[in-house]
């Protein structure tokens, strides 16, 4: 006759074995998911490619202010329209439309940045920045972190040619989206 012992720490191979499925369940999981950044990283080279010109903002705010759930920031917007192109290329100012946008809004009516209302063509030569400046003012409803973590958005400008008189250098058309960056307050 056989005698059957009890199996000592049966139980604790069992839980532990639950325990290091869960864990790598989790592990998996973490790696996998979407990375929050994984749409602008796409989606940013996309839109830039479609046009000559790329458009950074540098926001500087001085002044922040908190009411209940609103926060206004006031300071200067540093925009650098960067030609990606080797040539040279027109820029027609002032824009035919301005609007805001962010990843997950659109604003139809952003109000035109100072330095873009004055009739004036700039050229940009090839692979080079000019920079512009702006005093600007920002107001949310809510939490502002979003906004501060900068990335794709702020203003998108739509461009086109002034007249048809033929000129040696091309003229930027079409709708140019922005990044921007936020500093924090100094």
């Amino acid at each position: 006759m056989e005698e059957t012992l009890p199996v000592r720490g049966s139980r604790f191979k069992r839980v532990a074995a639950v325990i290091a499925m869960l864990s790598l369940g989790v592990v998996v999981g973490w790696i996998m998911k979407p990375a929050p950044s994984t749409f602008p990283s796409v989606f940013m080279p996309i839109l830039e490619a479609s046009a000559p010109v790329a458009i950074t903002i540098d926001f500087r705010p001085v002044v922040t202010t908190e009411e209940q759930v609103v926060t206004r920031m006031s300071g200067t917007a540093h925009y650098t329209f960067t030609n990606l192109t080797e040539s040279p290329i027109n820029v027609s100012f002032p824009p035919t439309r301005v609007f805001g946008f962010s990843l997950n809004s659109h604003n139809p009516s952003e109000v035109i940045p100072e330095f873009a209302a004055e009739k004036r063509i700039v050229t940009i030569p090839g692979g080079e920045s000019v920079q512009f400046e702006d005093e600007h003012g920002k107001q949310f409803l809510g939490d502002p972190r979003v906004f501060l973590r900068g990335g794709p958005g702020w203003i998108g400008f739509v461009f086109n040619q002034p007249d048809q008189r033929a000129t040696d250098v091309p003229f930027c058309t079409g709708t140019v989206f922005s990044t921007y960056t936020v500093h924090p307050l100094q």
